[in-house]
């Protein structure tokens, strides 16, 4: 399943890949901001489901900020989600250490 999302939020935390250290790092806003959009997917990990959610953050004077969201506080949003009717699942990628789509 995919989704597309707009809102306004007041705090996020997005995660940036450092692809040398195979590891996230995160950084917290506590601003008002809108995302301008967020898009991503939603697929199975293990016996759960998994969120992938890459986001754009715009600020009052036009500059943004983006990375993977990884939570967010809600002013107000809207969510459009389409549903496949294939299971995604995902899989550990040892050269990325990361759990991808096998394709």
């Amino acid at each position: 399943m995919n989704y597309t999302q707009v809102d306004g939020k007041r705090e996020y935390t997005l995660f940036f890949y450092d692809q040398d250290d195979l590891e996230y790092d995160s950084i917290t806003f506590d601003e008002p901001l809108e995302m301008t959009p967020a898009v991503g997917n939603i697929s199975w990990l293990g016996d759960g489901r998994f969120a992938h959610t890459h986001a754009v953050l715009s600020r009052e004077g036009g500059s943004t900020v983006a990375g993977h969201l990884d939570s967010a506080t809600t002013f107000a949003g809207e969510l459009y989600v389409r549903e496949f009717d294939t299971r995604l699942e995902r899989e550990h990628d040892e050269t990325t250490d990361l759990d991808l789509w096998p394709l």
